[in-house]
C-alpha cells in the first residue's frame, strides 16, 4: 500500500475558491479616496464587482482607468470651486505662452505644433489641433491656448460632461437614485444659472440712441425665457402642420432608441450587463450618425432613386431615466416617399445590434397621425397636439402633471434641462423647412420707423403687411413657409467694423482735428467678425397679381436692413445697473397689462389643451382654439425678437427695432 507522505497537496482539492486578499481591497479603498470621497464607495463597489466577475487584475485596471478619468491634465474635475478652475487655467495659459513664444514671433507653425502637442494630448485637444492645422487656422487656436478665459470655459465644460459620465457609470443616475442628471450636476447647474442671472442683472447695454437695458431685461424677451421658447416651438409646429395639410403631406411620429449597450442601468437600478461604458455624448453621437446616414440617403439621386425624399418637421431629444438620449421625430412626409422614409429609418435604427432580444419593439416605433375629425369626440386629430407634451416636459413641465416615470413634471424638466446643458446636447431641432433666423429678421421689420418703411421694397412691404394681417402666428408661419419657398430668403451679413479715430494736422495752418477711419473688427483671437444686418430676398417669381416695380426689375434680389441699433456694454456700478433694471421693470408693468395678460392666458390655455390630448387619442380641435398671443405675430410672447409695446420703445411713428438678440454672432 502506497504511503502518502504529504497530504497538504490534496488539501485544496474540494475547497472553495480563494477570496482576493484584504491587502488589495485596502489598496483599492486608498486609491478610491484619492479620486473623491463622494464617489469612493461606488468606486470600491465597482472594483469588487469586476474582481468577482473577472479577475483581480481586471479590477485594478478598471479602478486605475476610473481614477484617470477624474483628471483633466493635472486638474481634478470634482474641484468645481471657481478659484481652483481659475488657478489651473492661468497656469495652462502661462505654459502655452512660454511654449508658443517663438511661434508668435517668427511664425514657425510646424515646430509650434510639435511643441504644443503634449499639452493638447493631455487635455484631449489632439483632434482639435489636427483640425485647425488642416484648415490653416492654427494661429487663432494658438491664441486661444494662451488665453486663461478660454481655458476656464474648457475646464468647466469638460468637468461637467465627465462628471455626468462617471456618475452614470457608477450608478448615480437612474430611477433608483437620481433620474436624468446627477445630484452633483443638478446642484452645479442651479448654481451656474443663479450666478449667470446675477451677472446679467449687473451688465448694462446701451444702443446708439441712448436706450439702456440690463442683460436680464433682454433675456426675458428672448428664448432664454422658457415660456417664450415653448410658445415659439408650438407656433412653428402648428404652422408646419397647416403647411403640410396644404401640400397633402402625411404626419408620422417616430421614436428611435439606442442599442442596449448604450444604456447603463435598468429601471430597477441594477446595472445593465451589456453596458460598454459609453457616455451620454457618445449615445447622442450614435443617433446623429444614424440620422446623417438617413439624410444622405434621402438627398442622394441614383439610378434607382430619381428624386429627393420630401419631408419636414421637428426632432426632440430627451433622456431615459439613466440619461441615455433617445429621439422623437414628428415628420410631415410626401405620400410618394412615405414607404421609403419609413423603411430606411427603421433599417438604420436596427442596423447596429438589431438582432438583440427585444430590439424590434424597443429600438424603433412609428405611428401615423390620423387626419380629419374624430367621430367619437367630434374634434380634429392633430400632430401638434401629439408632440406638445414632449415639448413642454423638456422645457419647464408646464401643463404636464407627471413625466414618463410618474414623477413631478416640473421638477423633472429642471433635471432634463440640466442634462442637456451639462452634456452639451441639443434638445430641439427643426428638420427641413425655412430657417427660423430669417423669420425672426423678417419680423423685425414690423417695428421700423415710417421713414425707413417708405424706403422699403414694395414686395417686402407687402410681405410684412401680410404677416401683420394674420391673427394667428401659426398661420403666419405657414404663409412664411410658402413665401420662403418662392423667394429664397437668406441672411444679409457684413464684416463688422469699428471706428478708429486719429489726429490729423493741417500742414498750412497747423490745426489739429480728429479723423475717423473705419477698419474691420476682429475678435480677441484676431479673427474677422461677421454681423447680421438684414435679409436678402431672391426674386425667383412674384405672387400672382403683384405689381412688379421697375426698380426691383433691375436686380434679381432685394437687400433689406433689419438691424438699426448698435449695442455696447457700458461701465456701470451695481447700484446703477439695479436702477436701470428697476426702471425697465416698472415700464414693463406699466404697459398694456390687459393685452399681455390676455396673450399669456390664451397661450397657456392653448398649451393646456394640446397636452391634455393624450397621444393615443389625437382628439385635439385646433380650429376651436384661439391662438391670440401664442399666435399673435408681434406680441413678443412667442419670439425672442418680438417687441413689447411701451417697453423701451419710441412713439409708434418713430419706432425702430430696440431689442437685443442674445443669439446673434
Amino acid at each position: 500500500m502506497a504511503v502518502i507522505e504529504n497530504l497538504a497537496e490534496y488539501a485544496l482539492v474540494s475547497a472553495p475558491k480563494a477570496k482576493y486578499p484584504d491587502f488589495w481591497l485596502g489598496e483599492a479603498k486608498k486609491l478610491a479616496n484619492r479620486c473623491n470621497k463622494y464617489y469612493s464607495t461606488a468606486l470600491v463597489n465597482e472594483w469588487q464587482r469586476v474582481a468577482k466577475n473577472k479577475s483581480l487584475k481586471d479590477a485594478n485596471i478598471r479602478l486605475k482607468k476610473l481614477q484617470e478619468s477624474f483628471k483633466f491634465g493635472d486638474f481634478v474635475i470634482t474641484d468645481t470651486q471657481d478659484e481652483a478652475v481659475s488657478d489651473y487655467a492661468n497656469t495652462l495659459s502661462i505654459k502655452c505662452i512660454t511654449i508658443l513664444a517663438n511661434y508668435m514671433q517668427f511664425g514657425d507653425e510646424e515646430k509650434a505644433v510639435q511643441h504644443i502637442q503634449n499639452v493638447c494630448d493631455r487635455h484631449e485637444l489632439s483632434e482639435d489641433l489636427e483640425t485647425v492645422v488642416k484648415r490653416g487656422e492654427f494661429r487663432g487656436f494658438a491664441l486661444r491656448l494662451q488665453d486663461a478665459k478660454w481655458w476656464r470655459g474648457k475646464i468647466k465644460r469638460f468637468s461637467a460632461r465627465r462628471i455626468e459620465k462617471i456618475s452614470r457609470e457608477l450608478g448615480f443616475i437612474n430611477k433608483a437614485r437620481s433620474m436624468y442628471c446627477s445630484e452633483v450636476g443638478k446642484r452645479e447647474h442651479k448654481r451656474s444659472k443663479q450666478l449667470g442671472f446675477e451677472h446679467m442683472e449687473n451688465v448694462v447695454l446701451e444702443n446708439n440712441v441712448g436706450d439702456q437695458y440690463t442683460l436680464a431685461d433682454l433675456a426675458e424677451l428672448s428664448n432664454s425665457n422658457p415660456a417664450i421658447r415653448r410658445a415659439e416651438l408650438m407656433v412653428r409646429i402648428a404652422g408646419f402642420e397647416q403647411y403640410a395639410k396644404e401640400r397633402q403631406f402625411n404626419a408620422w411620429f417616430f421614436t428611435i432608441t439606442c442599442p442596449s449597450k448604450y444604456h447603463s442601468h435598468h429601471l430597477s437600478g441594477h446595472r445593465n450587463k451589456k453596458f460598454q461604458g459609453s457616455g451620454q455624448k457618445e449615445a447622442q453621437d450614435y443617433l446623429c450618425k444614424l440620422w446623417a446616414k438617413f439624410r444622405s440617403k434621402a438627398k442622394r439621386i441614383t439610378k434607382d432613386k430619381d428624386e429627393e425624399w420630401e419631408f419636414f418637421g421637428f426632432r426632440v431629444a430627451e433622456p431615459h431615466h439613466d440619461a441615455t438620449p433617445h429621439w422623437h421625430l414628428l415628420l410631415f412626409i410626401n405620400p410618394r416617399h412615405e414607404s421609403e422614409v419609413r423603411s430606411f429609418l427603421r433599417k438604420y435604427a436596427m442596423e447596429e445590434d438589431g438582432n438583440e432580444r427585444g430590439a424590434y419593439k424597443a429600438r424603433f416605433d412609428e405611428t401615423k397621425i390620423k387626419q380629419g375629425l374624430n367621430e367619437a369626440t367630434g374634434k380634429e386629430y392633430s400632430a401638434a397636439g401629439y408632440i406638445a407634451k414632449y415639448v413642454a416636459k423638456n422645457i419647464d413641465g408646464e401643463h404636464v402633471d407627471v413625466d414618463t416615470y410618474g414623477e413631478d413634471a416640473r421638477a423633472s424638466a429642471q433635471s432634463i434641462v440640466g442634462w442637456s446643458s451639462r452634456n452639451g446636447l441639443r434638445q430641439f431641432q427643426q428638420v427641413g423647412g425655412p430657417k427660423v433666423s430669417q423669420w425672426r429678421e423678417l419680423r423685425r421689420l414690423a417695428n421700423i420707423s415710417e421713414e425707413d418703411e417708405a424706403e422699403m421694397s414694395p414686395l417686402l412691404k407687402s410681405a410684412i403687411d401680410k404677416l401683420e394681417s394674420f391673427e394667428h402666428a401659426a398661420d403666419a408661419w405657414c404663409w412664411y413657409c410658402r413665401f420662403s419657398d418662392q423667394h429664397g430668403l437668406s441672411l444679409y451679413k457684413i464684416a463688422k467694423t469699428v471706428d478708429d479715430i486719429i489726429e490729423s494736422v493741417d500742414t498750412e495752418t497747423g490745426e489739429v482735428f480728429p479723423l475717423t477711419l473705419q477698419k474691420p473688427s476682429v475678435n480677441y483671437y484676431g479673427e474677422f467678425i461677421d454681423q447680421i444686418k438684414g435679409i436678402d430676398l431672391s426674386l425667383n417669381f412674384l405672387p400672382e397679381g403683384f405689381p412688379y416695380p421697375v426698380e426691383d426689375n433691375q436686380s434679381n434680389h432685394i437687400r433689406q436692413k433689419t438691424r438699426f441699433y448698435d449695442w455696447t456694454i457700458i461701465n456701470a456700478t451695481k447700484a446703477e445697473a439695479a436702477e436701470v433694471r428697476a426702471t425697465n421693470v416698472a415700464k414693463k408693468l406699466a404697459m398694456n397689462e390687459a393685452k399681455l395678460g390676455e396673450a399669456v392666458a390664451v397661450a397657456d390655455d392653448l398649451l393646456t389643451a394640446l397636452v391634455v390630448a393624450a397621444p393615443e387619442s389625437f382628439d385635439l380641435d385646433l380650429e376651436s382654439l384661439d391662438f391670440k398671443a401664442l399666435c399673435a405675430p408681434w406680441t413678443g410672447v412667442n419670439n425672442c425678437t418680438g417687441s413689447v409695446e411701451g417697453f423701451g420703445q419710441k412713439p409708434e411713428a418713430q419706432q425702430q427695432q430696440t431689442l437685443f438678440d442674445l443669439n446673434r454672432p
